[in-house]
């Protein structure tokens, strides 16, 4: 078939299909590629899903939810009553948007349906809520929010770790609830982090947010906090006690990596090293003829480590070695004269 997009495009506004068409997309799941299907179900999770109202077939249905758990790693008892997929776009959206690293189910919070979105893999998984708003999900984490956000609302939940970039909307601020705390913004960028078993935590790049501390899943007043830019609080995971201390070099980070682009002027070769190791989440030893070079230039992660390490490294005749399992890194070299 010459052109398989509109193909697709024609089954998925259809209200039934045919046994042949049915074959068709059983085929066409199985198959390496389908760019075409990302294209449509991307586009439909910014349109108009909750509208759709065909079923979906029964068999086809558990064997995408199935593929779903395995991904997920989400068992059946911890599943059961809490997902359901109940339309035939939202269900092959769902399935195509997981294969690309985001996984997406629409579920019921006290009768409103939700969308809840998972980044499973190793990579940021950028977003653009309704309202414009970016977020940029990082790995094991995942947002919801409800059809009316943006009109009636701007408010959802985290879990894990994100950077907001927020339109400003005067009438509705935009608000994050995780389990320990509640943030409150009308316009701003910041990162948070909400992983289980850390203190929470939150720096702010540019404009102003009211951070609260929950106790017993209720934001308290007496404990709310105000940031600004370059601020950053972290609060005590036993007492929800608030502590607010400089964030500068936090915000330059977290503004840098949502760029995508490092950029140094002047800065020692050991600081640009504890940059990457934060990146990446590895150990990198910068031996001491190295470590005090000053370096010019931009490092683009999306290039990857090892390309950062080597474009960090040439004009010092430097080197990169890989020590234990991709893990821990030793770059030598020496100050050009």
């Amino acid at each position: 078939m010459n052109n398989r997009k509109a193909y697709l495009q024609q089954l998925l506004q259809e209200d039934s299909w045919s046994s042949e068409q049915w074959d068709w997309i059983r085929e066409y799941l199985e198959g390496d590629d389908l760019s075409e299907l990302q294209e449509i179900a991307e586009q439909d999770f910014q349109t108009d899903l909750l509208q759709m109202k065909a079923t979906l077939d029964r068999e086809l249905s558990r064997q995408l939810l199935k593929n779903i758990h395995e991904r997920a790693g989400i068992n059946e008892s911890s599943f059961r009553g809490i997902f359901s997929l109940r339309f035939r776009r939202i269900a092959v959206a769902a399935a195509i948007l997981l294969l690309a690293g985001t996984a997406a189910w629409f579920a019921k919070d006290m009768g409103r349906p939700q969308l809840i979105v998972f980044n499973t893999t190793d990579d940021r998984k950028v977003l653009t809520l309704p309202d414009g708003s970016q977020i940029q999900l990082e790995k094991a984490s995942s947002i919801s929010y409800t059809q009316h956000f943006g009109s009636s609302n701007r408010e959802l939940t985290l879990t894990g770790e994100a950077f907001f970039n927020v339109n400003t909307d005067g009438k509705h601020p935009f608000v994050i609830n995780t389990a320990a705390i509640k943030t409150t913004v009308l316009g701003t960028s910041f990162n948070m982090s909400v992983r289980e078993g850390e203190a929470p935590k939150v720096v702010v790049v540019s404009g102003k947010i009211q951070v609260k501390a929950k106790a017993k899943g209720t934001a308290t007043e007496d404990n709310a906090v105000i940031l600004t830019a370059n601020k950053e609080v972290v609060f005590n995971l036993s007492t929800n006690e608030p502590t607010i201390i400089d964030g500068t070099d936090d915000a330059r980070f977290y503004a840098m990596k949502s760029a995508g682009k490092f950029s140094y002027k002047d800065v020692r070769i050991s600081d640009i090293a504890r940059d990457i190791e934060r990146l990446y989440n590895v150990k990198i030893d910068v031996k001491e003829s190295l470590a005090g070079c000053l370096w010019n230039g931009d490092l683009y992660p999306a290039e990857g480590l090892m390309q950062m390490l080597d474009f960090l490294t040439a004009p010092n005749s430097g080197s990169v070695k890989v020590i234990a399992n991709e893990k821990e890194y030793m770059i030598t070299g020496s100050c050009p004269k």
